[in-house]
């Protein structure tokens, strides 16, 4: 569906005490909710997400941050960053394109995306940017995380004051090792990035690891960091303001980065990694922490959305008629996102020599077939609602309240598998590869970027395509 238009609103954030107009407020609810937005005034841009940042805060216990005893404080604040102080002053000079805001000074940092509890410390986040560190009772700025000289700088043109630094709008922190990770990326090549809060920023260089797109999201296990290409594509000519002209890649690399090595190697060496390939497309991933039985990873898949291309004056929907202007200038695709769990095995030991599965769709549903999965198990009636590990179904069992409703009726029965009854197990195979013709079209990705930045030709028209192990995979959807 269209994002709401209330998103795109250009009405000035304002601070509200809000009282409960029906029912009961629960008393046991305490804590604060924190929300990321771009400011409102800067949506007028190449792109939406590229606005100033604002930290928004609302108390869910009544009569905090000056409210009335019987309200809720509703609280906001824009990030008063560096770059934020200079784009006021001197606005003549800040451009936005396609990937982000550039100015004389460097690239901003508009840390808008999401916010990042630790302990009793509050940052917020964006890929395009370090780290920004917040006061979490005024929403005051604090400072960004590490020294410039600590992170891999894109240099795309000068950059005196403000660096662009390519990272992850969604950085996790270890409950075990009580630091931060986080990735830098230059050139597509993928370094990590540990933080504790206090001491220098030291980072790793991955062995192999090459990011097509980018990074917005990164997830973690027990042992494992996992870091996966996202569907954020920035082509050679968007970085001058020209047009997309390709779509986002179909599948892309999932890197597997073993704590342990990181935590035996000193900072600047290399570390290894497993790799897999994952398909379709995706922006957001959850691993279950417990990897004791292996590495359980939920996937938000994007193959019907481009979010790094926005909606234009005269631009047409699927049906030939004229997009509503009020969407502009982000519209996502009218049908959900599919999630699915997938489970991958590492190898033990060190990372070694990386390995691909098979790409394919672990999806419980007839298209199936058609991506070479074979099913093992109960044939589904119907699809299976997707929900995330840890949540059991509703309406299935003695005792659970009624189906939900939805647009099309109760949601179907869950798929009943053979162990504990809440799997299926699907097969993967390889896909068959010909060998690249005469007059192959190649998706631009990283390397087309290389020899943008160094002058030299890109690669050549035809890439061949590589021969995926002949290894099966073991994947499951839970229902």
């Amino acid at each position: 569906m269209p994002l709401p238009r209330s998103l795109f609103s250009s009405e000035a954030p304002a601070d509200h005490d809000l009282t409960v107009t029906a029912g009961a407020w629960p008393a046991e609810l305490s804590g604060e909710l924190v929300l990321s937005a771009p400011h409102p005034d800067t949506l007028t841009g190449a792109h939406p997400f590229f606005g100033e940042g604002m930290t928004y805060r609302l108390s869910l216990a009544p009569g905090r941050h000056g409210a009335p005893a019987d309200a809720l404080a509703w609280r906001q604040r824009r990030i008063d960053s560096p770059s934020a102080r200079l784009r006021a002053a001197r606005p003549d000079v800040f451009r936005a394109t396609m990937v982000g805001v550039q100015s004389p000074f460097g690239h901003t940092n508009a840390a808008n995306t999401a916010p990042l509890p630790w302990g009793d410390r509050l940052f917020t986040t964006w890929d395009v940017g370090r780290p920004v560190e917040v006061d979490p009772l005024s929403l005051a700025y604090l400072g960004d995380v590490g020294h410039r000289s600590q992170w891999q700088s894109f240099e795309i043109g000068p950059q005196p004051l403000l660096p662009l630094v390519m990272s992850t709008a969604h950085p996790v922190i270890d409950p075990d090792r009580n630091v931060l990770w986080t990735v830098n990326t230059s050139w597509g090549a993928l370094h990590v990035a540990r933080w504790d809060g206090e001491g220098p920023v030291e980072q790793w260089p991955v062995t192999g690891a090459t990011i097509p797109q980018s990074v917005h999201t990164i997830t973690q296990t027990r042992e494992w960091l996992l870091v996966a290409d996202c569907a954020f594509k920035v082509e050679p000519q968007t970085l001058a303001g020209g047009a997309r002209t390709e779509p986002t890649n179909p599948s892309g690399p999932l890197y597997l980065i073993r704590k342990a090595d990181l935590d035996a190697t000193p900072p600047g060496q290399e570390v290894p990694c497993q790799v897999f390939e994952v398909a379709p497309a995706n922006n957001h991933y959850y691993a279950t922490y417990d990897d004791t039985d292996g590495v359980t990873v939920l996937f938000e898949h994007t193959e019907n959305a481009d979010l790094a291309m926005t909606q234009q004056p005269g631009d047409l929907d699927a049906l030939g008629r004229p997009c509503d202007p009020a969407a502009r200038p982000l519209r996502l695709p009218d049908e959900p996102r599919p999630h699915h769990a997938r489970g991958v095995r590492p190898r033990p030991g060190r990372g070694g020599a990386p390995r691909r599965a098979a790409a394919a769709r672990a999806a419980v549903d007839p298209p199936a077939q058609r991506h070479g999965l074979e099913r093992r198990g109960p044939r589904a009636p119907h699809p299976a609602p997707h929900r995330p590990p840890g949540v059991p179904p509703r309406g299935h069992h003695p005792g659970d309240a009624p189906p939900l409703p939805g647009p099309r009726g109760p949601h179907p029965a869950p798929v009943r598998g053979d162990r504990a009854g809440d799997r299926v197990h699907l097969a993967a195979r390889p896909r068959a590869h010909r060998p690249p013709r005469a007059g192959d079209r190649r998706l631009p990705d990283v390397a087309d970027l290389r020899a943008q930045g160094s002058g030299a030709d890109p690669p050549g028209a035809v890439t061949p395509a590589p021969t995926p192990a002949a290894t099966t995979a073991s994947w499951w959807c839970r229902s």
